[in-house]
């Protein structure tokens, strides 16, 4: 009787993919083989798929051949081994009888470029629900061919968070996505985060319109992503303040130094409050004034915050400096590496274009974050 092993044998050089599903037995529901290109090389990479994880492995055709033998009939029920020109699909049946049938089917490339399977971090078969909503993957977490460029575009972004994660020998990580919109890339970044590194993640989304806010709460209730929380950024509001600055202190290795303000229609105990939650939280506090004073005198709001501050923590890093390009400026000037820039700002332009401008002189810009 001809087994998997034979019929894998037979084609090793016309293999296009081996689907292992129907799990019976084991952690796995389903595994899928892949060849794909690496230095003029055919490797193959196994692909094995909890409910929401997939693992990779690559190897030999010696090693497919002992995997397949292993865990056709002991751990999955059925085998599908398509091939350039035909496909075979194999069926344990309850009592254990083994058939295979034979489908003759269109000729169909083999792709060992690994899409080059190319060590994308991300796969075709990886069940990414993001991907699907996004149109990117089928309902059967297939590429949309239309979609491939945008399917690279996501990988690449992946890629460029996995090389930074090269240094990260944390089981846990909190990452701050401020302005984070629709969320899109946040909910992959999750995904590979914890489906694919392992790690414990907590991300935490910030956005000023409440539908997009509310949306992206309901995606991670339905994905189940319950590591991923978005706030609506109340920005210059008590809210805000308690939200953001307790999740910075959680992550800087280094300084906080906030650039901090309230417009001047709030009354005067949001002014010295969030001057007090301030003071628990940032090392460095610089005041800054909006333009629109909003009826107030030049200088009231500041030093109604700065009362805050100090009611808290006498011996506290204040300053004032009503310009707030000038006070990032300072901020820049004092910031050493790891430490973290915060701004409340009231216009963001100006800051941009004093962070353009002076991006090439200053190492420390990427230290600056911003509340909006």
């Amino acid at each position: 009787m001809e087994t998997a092993k034979d019929i894998l044998m037979g084609l090793e050089s016309q293999l296009v993919k081996v689907i292992l599903s129907k799990a019976q037995s084991g952690k796995y529901n389903k595994s899928v083989i892949l060849p794909f290109d690496s230095n003029n090389n055919v490797v193959w990479q196994i692909q094995e798929f909890t409910d929401k994880q997939v693992f990779h492995k690559n190897t030999t055709f010696l090693n497919i051949l002992q995997y397949v033998e292993q865990s056709f009939g002991s751990v999955f029920r059925q085998i599908n081994i398509i091939a350039t020109d035909c496909e075979y699909s194999g069926i344990v049946s309850k009592k254990g009888k083994v058939t295979f049938v034979k489908i003759k089917t269109t000729h169909k490339e083999r792709n060992t470029l690994h899409n080059r399977v190319k060590n994308y971090i991300l796969n075709e078969g990886d069940d990414i629900p993001i991907l699907r909503d996004l149109g990117i993957f089928t309902a059967e977490n297939k590429i949309v061919k239309s979609m491939y460029d945008k399917f690279k575009q996501v990988n690449r972004f992946v890629e460029m968070i996995d090389d930074a994660l090269k240094s990260f020998h944390k089981s846990e990580i909190t990452i701050l996505d401020f302005g984070c919109g629709k969320s899109y890339l946040t909910f992959v970044v999750y995904y590979y985060l914890t489906m694919i590194k392992g790690l414990k993640a907590n991300i935490i989304g910030y956005d000023i319109k409440q539908d997009v806010v509310e949306n992206c709460n309901k995606l991670a209730q339905k994905y189940d992503y319950n590591g991923i929380k978005v706030i609506l950024d109340y920005g210059h509001n008590i809210e805000g303040y308690k939200k953001v600055l307790p999740t910075l202190s959680r992550i800087s290795s280094g300084n906080i130094t906030g650039i901090i303000g309230v417009p001047g229609d709030r009354n005067d105990y949001v002014a010295r409050e969030i001057g007090s939650i301030s003071a628990k939280y940032l090392d460095k506090i610089i005041i800054k004034e909006d333009k629109d004073r909003r009826g107030r005198k030049s200088g009231e709001v500041p030093n109604l915050i700065k009362d805050g501050v100090l009611e808290v923590k006498k011996d506290a890093n204040v300053n004032i400096v009503l310009d707030e390009v000038e006070a990032l400026q300072i901020a820049l000037n004092e910031s050493s590496e790891g430490d973290i820039i915060i701004v409340f700002f009231e216009r963001l332009a100006p800051l941009i274009n004093y962070i353009k401008s002076n991006k090439n002189n200053n190492t420390d810009l990427g230290n600056v974050v911003n509340s909006n």
